[in-house]
């Protein structure tokens, strides 16, 4: 069947296909462009955040490069963080080292600490021992009169051992006693006054080798021979006063007053030593030696 068409609604039937066709022509044509835009864009921006981990690595790569005399470079990445692996465990063990030096450092301290109180303990030791010499280096008035009260009655015991023990032997204008046949040597003889007299007791060895010189000769056979004679006027050293005393480091010079015979007034001196333990006298004026 054949349909009549108007010619004016032909026309414009045709006109309407036409405009739709540019229509969906121009979106479609846009939308590729736009397409095309974003995807542009899109690539754009992988490739600066691409380009920003190529350059984070690379500045990374750069700051670890700092502590070595060879540059590292993007491609060398491992290395530089096995470096650095390295370099945190020469730091830990660095770390490790320093800490047992400050550790020793304060062990010797210590020990330097303890050092020096163990030389002011033994300082105050020897300033304690000192003192204490000094408290046991001092003899008051008393003890000095006794002292010399009886030095002088042992020294003058000597005439005990002739008294009545004649006979005696002369010897160029000198007279003599015969002494024991058991003193045989010089230390025989010493002992032996020891023993009698304590002349030990009293006196130093200085003192005591001085009268032995002075009072006893060995003669004939080898026999010890004692020089008899008068000891003269007796001091009464019980009654004597101290006049002065003068310390000088062990020693002590003593002046002192007293009769002879209650009559004859004089002043003597003596000198004593302080050998560690006791006071002994070294010399004396009352006697001759």
């Amino acid at each position: 069947m054949i349909f009549k068409f108007n010619k004016k609604s032909l026309s414009y039937f045709i006109l309407t296909i036409f405009f739709t066709s540019l229509i969906g022509v121009a979106s479609l044509s846009n939308t590729k462009a736009a397409s095309s835009t974003d995807f542009k864009q899109n690539n754009a921006t992988l490739k600066n955040i691409a380009s920003a981990k190529d350059n984070s690595v690379t500045s990374k790569t750069s700051i670890l490069a700092k502590d070595s005399s060879i540059p590292l470079t993007s491609s060398s990445v491992k290395n530089t963080k096995a470096c650095n692996t390295k370099k945190c465990t020469l730091k830990l063990e660095n770390k490790n080292l320093i800490n047992q030096q400050k550790k020793s450092n304060i062990s010797i301290n210590n020990i330097k600490s303890d050092n020096k109180n163990t030389v002011k303990k033994i300082n105050n030791i020897k300033t304690n021992t000192k003192s204490d010499i000094k408290i046991n280096n001092t003899i008051s008035n008393k003890e000095i009169i006794n002292l010399l009260s009886n030095s002088y009655n042992s020294m003058r015991n000597l005439e005990s051992f002739y008294v009545n023990n004649p006979p005696f032997e002369e010897f160029n204008n000198h007279t003599y006693m015969k002494m024991p046949k058991s003193i045989t040597s010089h230390e025989l003889l010493v002992a032996y006054l020891n023993k009698k007299l304590n002349l030990n007791k009293y006196f130093t060895n200085d003192y005591i080798e001085r009268l032995i010189n002075y009072v006893f000769s060995k003669k004939i056979d080898g026999q010890y021979y004692m020089s008899v004679g008068q000891f003269g006027q007796i001091l009464d050293m019980k009654n004597a006063k101290i006049t002065s005393t003068k310390y000088e480091g062990n020693k002590l010079y003593v002046t002192f007053q007293g009769y002879y015979d209650k009559i004859d007034f004089k002043t003597e001196k003596a000198t004593l030593v302080f050998d560690g333990t006791n006071w002994l006298v070294d010399t004396a004026t009352f006697s001759p030696w």
